[in-house]
């Protein structure tokens, strides 16, 4: 059963993606089958979550960075 978000949102991406990347049909098609069971859903869905991923991480690094710096440029102070 296929999930009509995952074709209407992941396809396009994953179409767009391997053509932008390989231009060659033959190369798109060997790709697809291999690395992305034959499915551009597949390849949409991988590039996002990894574009996801690359974001969170970033920010959760950011955030630890900030709080890093918060406690040493602010020590604790005696009450």
């Amino acid at each position: 059963m296929v999930n009509p978000f995952a074709f209407f949102f992941y396809y396009p991406i994953g179409f767009l993606y391997l053509w932008i990347r390989y231009r060659n049909h033959e190369k798109v098609a060997e790709i697809k089958r291999e690395y992305y069971e034959d499915s551009y859903s597949v390849a949409g869905s991988i590039l996002v979550m990894s574009a996801f991923g690359v974001v969170l991480f970033v920010l959760l690094s950011i955030f630890l960075i900030a709080v890093i710096y918060a406690i040493f440029k602010h020590p604790p102070t005696a009450y």
